[in-house]
């Protein structure tokens, strides 16, 4: 795996952090499956994701074909919420991310600012 998680359970969310990089919708799909594993072992519907120190390697077609996906759609089917906290340089994809899975029901969004984060995800 490209991409290694630190999983901590807090008292209303998951909070993963993430290191590494994801060079392809496959390896998209390997963390999304991980983060969505833990959350549903946890009975957890809200995840922070900390993936400052993630490289996100995509591009637009690739963030189609992820929200088109078995793995989105079952996060998706499964009531999860996703806040995601990136890296400046992943902004502009990982928006395009937001946009193409609020499209299909996946509740995502990206933020620069943890305190942000937070505050949306356990709003």
């Amino acid at each position: 795996m490209p991409f290694t998680c630190n999983v901590k359970i807090m008292e209303s969310y998951l909070a993963v952090a993430a290191t590494g990089t994801l060079a392809s919708v496959q390896e998209v799909e390997e963390y999304v499956a991980f983060v969505r594993e833990r959350a549903k072992a946890n009975k957890i519907t809200r995840v922070l994701l900390d993936e400052r120190n993630l490289m996100d390697q995509q591009d637009t077609l690739d963030a189609y074909d992820f929200s088109e996906s078995d793995s989105a759609r079952m996060t998706a089917q499964e009531g999860i919420r996703l806040a995601s906290v990136c890296h400046p340089d992943n902004y502009e994809i990982n928006k395009t991310y937001e946009t193409l899975l609020l499209n299909r029901s996946l509740v995502f969004r990206v933020f620069l600012e943890e305190k942000e984060a937070l505050e949306w995800l356990l709003s």
